[in-house]
């Protein structure tokens, strides 16, 4: 009786933590300069303290590769989060053609609770042309976590690729699901 309880125990924790894949994308239009300053793009109207909270992540980050938050600066710094149940696939039409951007995740086995897809967005335009010049995103499936709980995990993997010619990759780690 008692390995059966451990047994059930076991699978009931293995259900709600486990391996996490990050989703990365990032990719630069053009080849950034090493040091350079950027402004950031916000609404003035808009407190939302998660998406302070992923500023001042991408702040830091941008820093230390020598970038620096400016009012007069050459570059704007747009930072988007996003959440989704993860049972709803998303995709643009365009021209009579479906791309799609996201596809449904189904629940694992013995898994308790709908997973919701977290994603971090961050995106560098040239303030001159309008050129996006870099776009870099992170997305991960979550059913316990909050977006809060990995934000700042997100925000720096969407900024890998920064400077960089760019990739798409999957990064596994452990934590709470």
């Amino acid at each position: 009786m008692q390995s059966f309880l451990t047994v059930a125990l076991v699978l009931a924790v293995s259900a709600c933590s486990g391996p996490i894949a990050t989703r990365i994308t990032g990719q630069s239009a053009q080849q950034l300069p090493d040091q350079g300053r950027f402004a950031l793009a916000v609404s003035p109207d808009v407190q939302l303290p998660l998406l302070d909270q992923a500023h001042q992540v991408a702040i830091t980050n941008l820093a230390a590769r020598g970038w620096q938050r400016s009012n007069n600066a050459d570059y704007h710094l747009i930072v988007t989060l996003s959440e989704r149940p993860a049972n709803i696939g998303l995709a643009l039409e365009r021209d009579a053609q479906s791309e799609i951007i996201a596809r449904p995740k189904n629940k694992r086995l013995l898994q308790s609770c709908d997973d919701v897809e977290h994603r971090v967005t961050v995106t560098m335009l040239d303030r001159v042309h309008g050129k996006n010049v870099y776009r870099g995103s992170a997305a991960e499936f979550h059913c316990k976590a909050a977006l809060a709980d990995n934000l700042s995990l997100l925000v720096n993997a969407a900024l890998e690729d920064f400077g960089r010619p760019g990739s798409e990759r999957v990064v596994k780690r452990r934590g709470r699901e």
